[in-house]
């Protein structure tokens, strides 16, 4: 780092030496432009609906999510169009080169084209107060590992003990509480235990 005077990056140029007498510019710059940036993208999507609610063409929202989608919370933007440009998202196969691929995009308009249109005007004025940046987007559920929790559990008890036994920094009354019979008899439930002694 010593060697580097400037950095540039997209036609951005600091002086590494003269940071820290410019810090709070460079940081007010990076705030406001980040700010405007956004507004532009809830103008985008207000304007995305009123042309769905014209021409129910999808494919100028994929367009503005796939231009999108790696600069800002995509699954927001998704969140929005579906709420206010009344889409339904499902998966289509699109082609890559010389290989094809299904990705989760914008598939229809919700109901016939009077439907959509009267769906989409009637949520105008919600849409324009609500902007995409405050959606929250629950994250998808990606199940549970359990076998890799209990491993976890197992290995803390041996850490527990191996800790207990050095005696170093180990209060007198230092114990591992074991399980219970309810909470054994409830992991062996989990595990299905009875039939893997069976099937033994």
């Amino acid at each position: 780092m010593d060697n580097v005077t400037k950095y540039t990056f997209a036609k951005n140029t600091i002086e590494i030496g003269k940071v820290d007498g410019n810090i709070n510019k460079i940081q007010d710059s990076a705030i406001s432009a980040a700010r405007s940036a956004r507004r532009k993208v809830q103008v985008a999507l207000v304007a995305t609906a009123c042309h769905l609610a014209t021409h129910h063409d999808v494919r100028i929202a994929r367009r503005l999510y796939d231009g999108l989608k790696e600069t800002v919370r995509g699954r927001a933007i998704i969140q929005w169009l579906q709420t206010y440009g009344h889409l339904e998202v499902g998966e289509v196969e699109v082609q890559e080169g010389e290989s094809t691929k299904t990705i989760k995009t914008f598939t229809k308009c919700k109901g016939n084209a009077g439907q959509h249109e009267k769906a989409v005007r009637a949520s105008l004025n919600k849409a324009k107060s609500t902007m995409w940046w405050d959606f929250k987007v629950p994250d998808d559920f990606a199940g549970f590992d359990a076998d890799k929790a209990l491993k976890r559990v197992i290995d803390q008890v041996n850490k527990a003990r191996e800790r207990i036994d050095s005696g170093k920094h180990v209060a007198n009354d230092a114990e591992v509480v074991m399980p219970s019979a309810s909470t054994i008899e409830s992991v062996c439930k989990l595990c299905n235990f009875d039939a893997v002694i069976k099937a033994a």
